[in-house]
């Protein structure tokens, strides 16, 4: 049963990203789709809030995609000698689209799985090292981007009532890249410290 239960998740991302990264990959009209599915069945399954939270961590990279495809519609850039815009929309357009839609669903399918599950599959030391490292950085990252925000708005300079657009886009891209080398970093140490207690406390079968 617990194989089931780990199986169906996975098996389902697995269609979804071979149908929508290989099988529709071009189709705007498809990605339009995949997206709304993916919202729909994240808002459903995350909840508002999470999905909110989600959405607001993807936000910098969203627009800054946006921006570097603007950038070449406006100098002119058509690779295909088509228009810039007819180009560069349905090429932005399915690369963002197919990239939120997957990072949803990927997250949709995740909280189907729980780590007692993967511990009833009674997987070997070195795969076991992996989950409950993936399970140490997974909470380490929702955590630690709360303290990140809250701590930058400490700044004096960040306390002023007024901040432009461009200036909160910095600080929200500030806060991303600081917790992805937060996540790491953590990634690194954690790392050494599980396996310094494999090889003090476990002895692989010969």
């Amino acid at each position: 049963m617990s194989q089931i239960k780990l199986g169906l998740p996975i098996l389902g991302f697995l269609i979804f990203f071979i149908l929508f990264s290989f099988v529709w990959f071009s189709s705007l009209t498809m990605q339009y789709i995949g997206f709304t599915f993916a919202f729909f069945l994240a808002w459903s399954r995350l909840g508002t809030h999470r999905l909110f939270l989600q959405l607001k961590l993807l936000a910098p990279f969203v627009i800054i995609l946006a921006i570097v495809y603007a950038l070449f519609i406006l100098i002119g850039i058509s690779p295909q000698g088509n228009s810039a815009w007819d180009y560069w929309y349905v090429y932005g357009s399915t690369r963002t689209l197919l990239l939120l839609s997957t990072i949803l669903m990927f997250r949709v399918c995740f909280s189907l799985i729980s780590f007692n599950s993967l511990l009833l599959l009674n997987p070997s030391i070195h795969l076991l090292k992996y989950i409950i490292l993936g399970r140490i950085l997974y909470r380490s990252s929702v955590h630690t981007h709360a303290r990140i925000c809250f701590w930058h708005g400490l700044i004096p300079t960040e306390q002023i009532s007024k901040q432009g657009l461009g200036h909160r886009f910095m600080v929200k891209l500030a806060s991303a890249l600081a917790m992805t080398l937060y996540v790491l970093a953590e990634a690194e140490l954690k790392g050494k410290q599980i396996d310094n207690r494999i090889q003090c406390c476990y002895k692989e079968k010969r």
